[in-house]
């Protein structure tokens, strides 16, 4: 499983690795979509936006500063 591409670059400077850590797949089985799964997307996307929208902010700022 893996976030969005369209929110996330790989190699990007400070970000985090969008692949899911070892102990999320712990006990999954066949329950990928259960409330626990819903949840991390939900944070995960969240975050994504919230890096996205800091970074649009300071591009808007440097525009001004020079």
């Amino acid at each position: 499983m893996k976030v969005s591409g369209d929110l996330t670059n790989e190699g990007w400077f400070n970000q985090r690795s969008d692949t899911l850590a070892w102990f999320w797949w712990i006990g999954q089985g066949d329950n990928s979509d259960g409330p626990q799964m819903q949840e991390f997307y939900r944070v995960s996307w969240l975050r994504a936006k919230a890096w996205f929208s800091r970074w649009s902010k300071e591009l808007c700022i440097i525009g001004y500063e020079m």
